[in-house]
């Protein structure tokens, strides 16, 4: 993996976080409106759940990318 690909990975990060606030200013308000009342308990579980999925899909990233696909069965 290389800077660039991190950088690219964060450039993305950062087009999805503003997509949001930029299209439905308003429904991004309720949404941080809401998050603001929840307990702290409850943002830990949604972050860590969060967490979680990022690393399963980058988990099977990489192992699509670092394992070829093969065209012919493996014999034995």
């Amino acid at each position: 993996m290389a800077w660039s690909d991190l950088l690219a990975g964060f450039a993305f990060f950062l087009i999805i976080e503003g997509l949001l606030p930029f299209v439905r200013p308003n429904a991004w308000r309720r949404g941080i409106s809401i998050l603001s009342k929840m307990q702290d308990g409850q943002l830990r579980r949604a972050g860590f759940m969060i967490v979680v999925a990022g690393l399963a899909l980058l988990y099977l990233s990489l192992i699509h990318i670092s394992e070829p696909t093969r065209r012919t069965p493996i014999s034995y």
